[in-house]
């Protein structure tokens, strides 16, 4: 939770040299808390639905792996 609060207060310096990889660890540590929340999934899909954004690509195969069926079984 101190992570995400961290990469929070980055990301609303809006300082471009820090905020793409401060929503890509905000992501990272919003997954590792709880994987299907709603924060997580929107996390997801802001830098999913953001073409120019630096972690675009991991995270559309971010997305692929979290929907892979494979998945659920590890659960």
């Amino acid at each position: 939770a101190s992570a995400i609060a961290a990469f929070d207060i980055v990301i609303k310096t809006g300082d471009i040299r820090f905020t793409a990889n401060a929503e890509w660890h905000r992501l990272l540590a919003l997954l590792a808390r709880q994987p299907s929340s709603e924060a997580a999934n929107a996390a997801l899909l802001r830098l999913v639905n953001e073409p120019a954004h630096p972690y675009h690509t991991k995270a559309l195969k971010l997305q692929q792996q979290l929907r892979h069926p494979m998945r659920a079984l590890a659960r």
